[in-house]
């Protein structure tokens, strides 16, 4: 790979023309991964992921899924705290309480263990190619669907395995969880980098968001901290606001990030079948921070204390537990 330029700031349209070279293969990927190591080290602008965003985007074409009222959890990663899958265990929680999840994840480029490869390692296929009606299926049947990134992003061959060897954040890691494919009206997610919280607001709401919580935890956490103060900035209907939130609204006792750490995706998915099987603790503890927050956001629940009732209900019940199972069984199932 080339050394790094030192670059200006893009422009939105100078950006989505960068990305579209990248993603046509039209650009070497020396020339890509220098591009991707200058713009992490000079710091991604509004502009910049939002060419990406919809560069990325413009290659997805618009496929009703059945999930207006869906949502997804997740973050972008890059925070280096070593936490297990956080928000993808979440996931199921979620869809238990009866709030259909749409995740979209990815393996791991900055961390041992990206959702995709906690998913794999739990026994769910990993759809090789956009199935819109299994999508549908397991909306409807379970509740949850997982879109794998790569399914719906198609990326030039080599561009994966170059983000692996920079082992660093890169932009791809920003626009992808911006770049939804089912172009959902609501998401929550979380940010390493708390610059990027306004950022992330803005770019949601100029892709068409409606609904959107951008949050930035406690010892950088791209996660609701269970350790101390969460920093959310809202977007609803166009308006934006800011607010905060930290265990004890919760009813939780903080604990240290240290206590939330997990290894490579076999060891995260030991670590959600425990949590979902009713394992206390404080990994428990963040998962059901996590679930609560989402009730509220999404208008399941009014409060947090009524929130995380509502996730210990899910999990208690087993219903967390059966949502995991007929994932699983539902993503081996494709009978067209």
């Amino acid at each position: 790979m080339s050394s790094p330029p030192v670059i200006e700031d893009l422009s939105t349209a100078e950006a989505e023309q960068q990305f579209t070279a990248i993603l046509d293969g039209d650009m070497p990927l020396d020339e890509a991964g220098a591009l991707l190591v200058a713009l992490s080290r000079k710091g991604e602008t509004e502009e910049e992921i939002l060419g990406c965003v919809r560069s990325m985007m413009k290659r997805v074409a618009p496929t009703d899924l059945d999930g207006p009222d869906a949502i997804d959890i997740g973050g972008t990663g890059g925070d280096r705290l070593g936490t297990f899958n956080i928000s993808t265990t979440t996931a199921f929680v979620v869809a238990a309480a009866g709030l259909p999840v749409l995740k979209h994840g990815n393996r791991g480029f900055s961390s041992r263990s990206g959702s995709a490869d906690m998913i794999e390692a739990l026994g769910i296929s990993l759809s090789a190619w956009p199935d819109h009606e299994h999508v549908r299926a397991c909306l409807a049947e379970v509740g949850m669907a997982y879109l794998f990134t790569p399914t719906h992003h198609r990326f030039p061959e080599g561009l994966n395995a170059l983000r692996k060897r920079l082992c660093i954040r890169t932009i791809f890691n920003l626009a992808g969880p911006l770049a939804h494919p089912a172009r959902l009206r609501r998401q929550m997610i979380g940010v390493s980098d708390p610059t990027l919280l306004p950022v992330f607001c803005n770019v949601l709401a100029r892709s068409g968001r409606k609904q959107a919580w951008i949050f930035h935890g406690a010892d950088g956490a791209d996660e609701i901290s269970v350790s101390g103060r969460t920093t959310i900035h809202e977007l609803r209907n166009g308006q934006f606001r800011v607010f905060s939130v930290s265990p004890e609204d919760f009813g939780i006792v903080p604990s240290p990030v240290t206590a939330l750490r997990g290894g490579d995706g076999v060891e995260n998915a030991a670590i959600c079948r425990d949590i979902l099987a009713g394992a206390p603790g404080p990994k428990t503890d963040a998962v059901l921070i996590c679930a609560a927050s989402a009730f509220v956001f999404a208008g399941l629940t009014s409060t947090l204390l009524d929130g995380m009732a509502a996730a210990r209900e899910a999990i208690g019940s087993g219903a967390a537990a059966r949502v995991l199972i007929d994932l699983r069984e539902a993503s081996h199932d494709r009978r067209g």
